[in-house]
């Protein structure tokens, strides 16, 4: 019994594997996100996200619920207007996720009273 063509079936099956895992999870990222240094609480603030691929990006915060939205994104620089909660005036930790993408970026500002 020969295993004539078993190497290139492993080979091929790898690769195809690979091609897979790639094209969920590699070529689309969040790279960056840049917000002003000091917001207001209940309002609408310039951001802008940069992206790997295209897609939905997810804006949260920590804590949960400051920012809360998603919004499609195309490869680049991505020029969007973030709501931020009128019940919350402190510091927050605003940050950006991608379907596909187990990387996440960040930033930080405070939030003052309206």
């Amino acid at each position: 019994m020969t295993f004539v063509n078993f190497r290139k079936i492993v080979t091929t099956t790898f690769l195809l594997s690979v091609t897979i895992i790639s094209a969920f999870g590699e070529g689309i990222r969040p790279t960056d996100i840049l917000l002003p240094g000091i917001v207001s609480a209940g309002s609408m603030q310039p951001c802008v996200v940069t992206v790997e691929g295209a897609g939905v990006v997810h804006i949260h915060s920590i804590p949960a619920g400051v920012v809360d939205m998603d919004v499609p994104v195309h490869p680049g620089a991505n020029y969007v207007n973030v709501a931020f909660s009128a019940s919350y005036v402190e510091v927050v930790t605003v940050y950006a996720t991608m379907d596909g993408s187990s990387q996440v970026v960040g930033t930080t500002t405070i939030v003052l009273p309206h």
